[in-house]
C-alpha cells in the first residue's frame, strides 16, 4: 500500500497515528547534521517528504488515456517549491551531461569512422569545441570532474580540430581551419601520454593531432606542415607512431616517407638507464642530440640543401658472457671474461615492429625501390639479435615482440621479389640461425608468405614452392626433426611445432583447429606435395607430421594428390 491509501481511505485514526510518527522520525533526523547529503535524495529530503505526503494538500488527481481509448485516473504527489526546483537544476544538469557525452562520442566515431562522420555531427563538434577553456586553464577548484573526464574533453577538442581539417565543408572553412590547425599545432608540441604499451590513437592527443596535419598535409603540403610531421617522427610515444604510419600509403610516392621511416628508426633507440643522475643527464642528453641531427639532416635532403642520409643504425642487441656449471671434482678454473659495458642505447622493439606493420600494405603493387634496402639494412640486426655474437657470449633473451611482427612483413615481401634475390639475402641468413630460432623465424615467414600467396592483391610469386624447398632442406638438419625420425609420438618440441603446422599451411595458435588456411580443392598444394610429403616419409614414425599431413590433404580430396598419399602411407 502506498501513501495515497493511507491519505485518503485508511482509517483517520490509523491515518493520524502514521503522520505523527513520520513527523517525530523527521524531527530526530533534522537534528543531525546533513553533511554533503543529496538535497533530493538524502535522508533529511526523504523525512521531509514523507511528511508532506501525508497530507492531502499535496496531492492532485489526473488522468491518462489508454490506448485501446480507456481513461485511467491516478493521484500524483506535487513536491514543494524548493524540491521542485532543485530537480528542475538536476534535471538540466543531467541534460547537458548527457548531451555533452553524446557529443564526444560522435566526435569520436566520425574520427575513427569517416563513414560516420556527418555535417551536423562535424558543425555541431566545433561549435562545441570553440565553447571549452583552453587547454592552458587550469581546472577550477569546484569543478567536480575526474581526471578521465577532463582529460577526455580536451582530447576531443584536438578530435575536432582534426575532424574539422578533414571534413568540415562550410563557407567559413577558412576561418574554422586556421582555429583547427592552432589546436593541432599546440598539441603536437605537448607531452606524449604514457602509453605503458597502449598504442590506440585516440587516448593520445599528440597522436590526434597528428592525424590532424596529416590531413591538412595531404590538401595542401606545404614545406611548414612538412617539417611538422618530420618533428613528429621523432616521437617515440606508439600512438603517435601509429598515426603516421596509417599514412605511409598515402605517401608511397612521396619523399617524406623514407624521411619519416628514419626519423623513426633512429628515434627507437632509446638511452640506456644508468644508476646516478649525471650518468642519465649524459646519455639522455646524447640520445636527444642524436634525434636532432637525424631530423635536421633530413629537412635538409628534402630542401635540396644536403645528400640523402643512409638508413640509421640500430643498437646491437644486449649479450652477456655465458655461465658454466662447474661438475663435482673438476679442480681447474675455466678463466671468466669480464662482462662488457652495455651500449648506451638499446632498441625499442615494440615500437619498431609498430613501424614495420605499417610497411605491409607498401608492398601491394608497385612498391617503391627503397623498401628493400631498408628490408636488407633491417636483415643483419635481425640475425644478430636471434644469434649468439660467438662461443662465450649469450643473448638477454630474444625480439620475439619484433620477430613476429618483421618476418611477417618480410614473407609477404619475398611474395613480390625475384626468388635468387630472396634466397640470398633473407632465405638463406634466417637458416643459418640455431634451430629454435630458425623456428621462430622460418614460422612467422611462411605465413605471411603465404598471406601474400593467397591475397587477392598482393604480388604472387613466379615459383611459390621455393620458400618451403628451401626452409625444408634446413628443416631436416634440426635436432628436433631427427628425433622425431625415430619417436614414435604424436607431439614435439613447441618452437619446432610453430614451424611445422606453419610448413603445413596452419595457423598460429596454442590449441590447433587442425584445419589448415588453404582454400578447398587449392591446386597451389601440387607444387608443393613433394616436398612436404618427403617432410613425412623423412620422418616416417611421427604421428605428429602424419597428422598435419592427412589434415591437409583433406582439404583437397583429388586424384592429383592420391600418389603422394601412398607414398607417405607406404613409408
Amino acid at each position: 500500500m502506498g501513501f495515497p491509501y493511507y491519505v485518503f481511505d485508511a482509517n483517520p485514526e490509523l491515518t493520524e497515528a502514521l503522520r505523527k510518527s513520520l513527523e517525530q522520525a523527521r524531527n530526530e533526523i533534522w537534528q543531525r547534521p546533513s553533511g554533503n547529503e543529496d538535497p533530493i535524495q538524502g535522508l533529511h529530503a526523504l523525512a521531509n517528504r514523507a511528511v508532506r505526503m501525508m497530507d492531502s494538500v499535496n496531492w492532485q488527481s489526473g488522468s491518462h488515456e489508454g490506448e485501446d481509448g480507456s481513461t485511467v485516473n491516478f493521484l500524483q504527489y506535487v513536491p514543494d517549491p524548493d524540491e521542485q526546483r532543485l530537480i528542475a537544476e538536476k534535471s538540466a544538469e543531467v541534460a547537458a551531461s548527457t548531451r555533452h557525452f553524446n557529443i564526444r562520442a560522435g566526435i569520436e566515431l566520425a574520427l575513427t569512422d569517416p563513414e560516420r562522420s556527418t555535417p551536423e555531427i562535424v558543425a555541431d563538434g566545433v561549435a562545441w569545441a570553440r565553447q571549452q577553456p583552453d587547454d592552458g586553464v587550469p581546472v577550477a577548484e569546484n569543478d567536480d570532474r575526474d581526471k578521465f573526464e577532463v582529460d577526455w574533453d580536451r582530447r576531443a577538442i584536438v578530435m575536432v580540430a582534426a575532424l574539422a581539417a578533414r571534413d568540415y565543408r562550410g563557407d567559413d572553412r577558412t576561418e574554422i581551419l586556421a582555429w583547427a590547425e592552432d589546436v593541432l599545432d599546440r598539441a603536437a608540441k605537448g607531452p606524449p601520454r604514457e602509453s605503458h604499451g597502449n598504442n590506440q590513437i585516440i587516448y593520445d592527443k599528440v597522436a590526434i593531432a597528428a592525424l590532424g596535419l596529416i590531413t591538412i598535409y595531404r590538401e595542401n603540403p606545404t614545406v611548414a606542415v612538412r617539417n611538422k610531421l618530420l618533428a613528429l617522427a621523432a616521437n617515440r610515444s606508439l600512438p603517435v607512431t601509429n598515426a603516421l604510419g596509417g599514412a605511409f600509403v598515402d605517401w608511397k610516392t612521396d619523399k617524406i616517407l623514407p624521411a619519416i621511416i628514419r626519423i623513426m628508426l633512429a628515434s627507437s633507440s632509446y638511452p640506456r638507464r644508468r644508476d646516478t643522475e649525471s650518468e642519465k643527464q649524459v646519455v639522455e642528453q646524447a640520445h636527444a642530440q642524436r634525434v636532432e641531427e637525424a631530423v635536421a639532416a633530413e629537412l635538409a635532403w628534402l630542401s635540396g640543401q644536403g645528400e640523402k642520409p643512409g638508413w640509421p643504425t640500430l643498437p646491437p642487441w644486449l649479450t652477456r658472457p655465458k655461465r658454466y656449471r662447474q661438475l663435482p671434482g673438476f679442480t681447474a678454473e675455466k678463466p671468466r671474461k669480464r662482462r662488457a659495458e652495455p651500449p648506451d642505447a638499446y632498441a625499442s622493439e615494440r615500437r619498431l615492429g609498430e613501424i614495420v606493420a605499417h610497411l605491409i600494405p607498401l608492398t601491394v603493387g608497385t612498391f617503391p625501390g627503397w623498401l628493400v634496402s631498408l628490408t636488407e639494412h633491417l636483415m643483419p640486426w635481425t640475425i644478430a639479435a636471434n644469434a649468439s655474437e660467438d662461443q662465450e657470449h649469450e643473448h638477454e633473451g630474444r625480439p620475439f615482440t619484433w620477430n613476429g611482427t618483421f618476418y611477417d612483413y618480410l614473407g609477404i615481401l619475398c611474395a613480390a621479389l625475384p626468388n635468387e634475390q630472396v634466397m640470398k639475402s633473407f632465405v638463406q641468413p634466417i637458416s643459418e640461425l640455431g634451430d629454435e630460432a630458425f623456428h621462430d623465424g622460418m614460422a612467422s615467414l611462411l605465413r605471411g608468405f603465404d598471406r601474400a600467396v593467397l591475397s587477392s592483391n598482393a604480388t604472387k610469386p613466379a615459383y611459390p614452392a621455393a620458400m618451403r624447398i628451401a626452409l625444408a632442406k634446413r628443416l631436416k638438419n634440426t635436432r628436433n626433426y631427427q628425433h622425431l625420425n625415430w619417436r614414435k609420438e604424436f607431439t614435439t618440441e613447441s618452437h619446432a611445432a610453430d614451424a611445422l603446422t606453419a610448413m603445413f599451411f596452419q595457423r598460429s595458435g596454442i590449441l590447433q583447429t587442425r584445419r589448415p588456411s588453404v582454400p578447398d580443392n587449392w591446386d597451389g598444394l601440387d607444387a608443393v606435395m613433394p616436398t612436404l610429403t618427403g617432410l613425412v616419409t623423412g620422418a616416417a614414425s611421427s604421428g605428429y607430421l602424419a597428422v598435419l599431413f592427412l589434415d591437409l590433404i583433406e582439404t583437397s580430396p583429388r586424384p592429383a594428390l592420391v600418389p603422394y598419399l601412398v607414398e607417405a602411407l607406404g613409408a
